[in-house]
């Protein structure tokens, strides 16, 4: 932000720029110092992209952390994709579970409110 601000300040108060007041502006003048402040915002995103591509290059891109973070991480991905397999089945036949109800109270009355009708 800081670039966009500086770059059109310095258009708007150029020494080349003749004006007094507002009223004499020119409207040329202000879409340039506009197109001025763009162009500087673009070049400091770029700028700064660059910087952090290189930076990130040089001091992570091969570091003892980051190969440690990625082992972790395939480690992490490889016991997600084992409880991701289907169970192996059994052997052995399973004891069914016993009911927790013994009587459906619900559908007893919906029968004998049937019943009733």
């Amino acid at each position: 932000m800081a670039a966009v601000v500086n770059a059109v300040l310095v258009c708007l108060y150029h020494p080349d720029f003749v004006h007094i007041g507002m009223a004499s502006y020119k409207e040329a003048d202000f879409k340039m110092c506009i197109l001025i402040g763009l162009i500087a915002s673009h070049a400091f995103l770029a700028v700064r992209h660059v910087v952090r591509m290189a930076v990130e290059k040089m001091y992570w891109q091969h570091s003892e952390e980051k190969e440690r973070l990625d082992r972790t991480e395939m480690k992490l991905r490889g016991s997600c994709l084992d409880t991701l397999k289907p169970p192996v089945p059994a052997t052995q036949e399973e004891e069914p579970l016993p009911n927790f109800w013994t009587s459906d109270e619900g559908l007893e009355e919906i029968i004998r409110g049937s019943k009733e009708d």
